[in-house]
């Protein structure tokens, strides 16, 4: 078997070209960032809307959308995916960045919310924040690390909020958060399919 040797030149480029591809998909996949900012929105303003309605039975219902979501979310990727493309270092940081924030969400939603009570929609957005935070790191998008940021401040601002203003803040975090980053990243890729 003949083994092959780059130079440090060709090695520094295939990196490169490895790292520019995972922000390549990325960018032609701003929908998931789409579909998880305009979910987790019109949850929270479901969410606050049948708290001002007085329906405090089914105000926890609207969440039960995200685990149907991420199932479907995880089978589309799977289809829509390689598996050259799933080994790729920066693509999988990010998904399973979002993978184990996700799951740790919502253990905290769905089993945590007696311990937590009013500080469960503050602690959960601290998740979310940190997500978007290190996938604008991974992807070396600036704009989505200070989305990140700003993102991250009004999840601890939420600690002040009363409990049933709460789920607003919810919503635009993830407009923050998630719905701008995607529509940014759907915007760059058509920019570069137009140029080239």
């Amino acid at each position: 078997m003949k083994q092959s040797s780059f130079t440090p030149e060709e090695s520094l480029a295939l990196i490169t070209e490895l790292i520019q591809d995972a922000r390549t998909r990325f960018e032609q996949s701003g929908y998931v960032y789409i579909f998880w900012g305009t979910l987790l929105t019109l949850i929270g303003v479901v969410h606050f809307a049948l708290i001002r309605l007085e329906l405090f039975g089914w105000i926890f219902a609207p969440y039960l959308a995200i685990p149907i979501a991420a199932f479907l979310n995880g089978w589309w990727q799977a289809r829509r995916v390689s598996s050259e493309v799933r080994k790729n270092a920066v693509y999988s940081i990010v998904t399973r960045l979002w993978l184990v924030l996700g799951v740790n969400m919502s253990l905290l939603g769905f089993f945590f919310f007696p311990i937590l009570e009013s500080n469960l929609i503050p602690v959960i957005l601290i998740f979310q924040s940190v997500g978007i935070f290190l996938s604008g790191v991974a992807l070396r998008k600036n704009y989505m690390v200070y989305l990140g940021i700003l993102a991250n401040g009004m999840a601890l601002a939420g600690f002040w909020l009363s409990w049933d203003w709460q789920p607003l803040l919810m919503s635009a975090t993830a407009v923050v958060s998630a719905l701008l980053p995607g529509i940014i990243l759907q915007r760059e890729n058509k920019a570069k399919q137009l140029s080239s």
